[in-house]
């Protein structure tokens, strides 16, 4: 059994299993890790190839890719299929290693000391309601109150464990000039 030869092509992924050549395009739309569709080719340096788009994750899909490789590049199934299988396990794990890196980049958000005090200030100032209506009404966002601080109130919550939520409903000739 020959292990694959990967390399990178621009955006493509190339595997090498010597006069086989496997192609991978797609592989950066990954959906999800329960999906791994791609367009994937393979060829022959004496002449054949077979391309098509499919999910390795569904076992029909690659058997019918397999029966069809094999028919035009004049090979075993079980040799195709067996290429096939470290295609996907090498994949798989390059998807896990950028998905480590795009992890491992994420930073969490830094805030000065400066920056902290002034927030901290502005939160436990008497004046911290009017403020946000001045703001809403800056806004062009007039009348309703209450309504506008809950509705702040409810954004803000956004990173809390249980963030609150806010149906509006309003009557059925409400925005309409009378």
């Amino acid at each position: 059994m020959q292990t694959a030869v990967a390399e990178s092509e621009g955006d493509d992924i190339v595997f090498r299993f010597g006069d086989r050549r496997w192609r991978v395009r797609g592989l950066d739309k990954k959906a999800g890790p329960e999906q791994l569709r791609v367009n994937l080719l393979v060829a022959r340096e004496g002449g054949g190839f077979h391309v098509d788009t499919l999910e390795l994750y569904a076992a029909r899909q690659r058997a019918v890719y397999v029966k069809l490789a094999a028919e035009e590049l004049g090979l075993e199934e079980r040799v195709i299929a067996n290429e096939l299988g470290q295609v996907l396990l090498a994949l798989e794990e390059r998807q896990e290693e950028a998905e480590r890196a795009a992890d491992s980049a994420k930073k969490p958000a830094t805030i000065s000391d400066a920056d902290r005090a002034a927030a901290l200030e502005l939160l436990r100032s008497p004046g911290l309601c009017d403020q946000i209506l001045e703001d809403f009404r800056r806004m062009g966002v007039v009348g309703e109150e209450t309504n506008k601080l809950v509705g702040y109130l409810a954004a803000t919550s956004r990173k809390l464990e249980e963030p609150l939520a806010v149906i509006i409903q309003s009557s059925s000739a409400a925005g309409r000039a009378r």
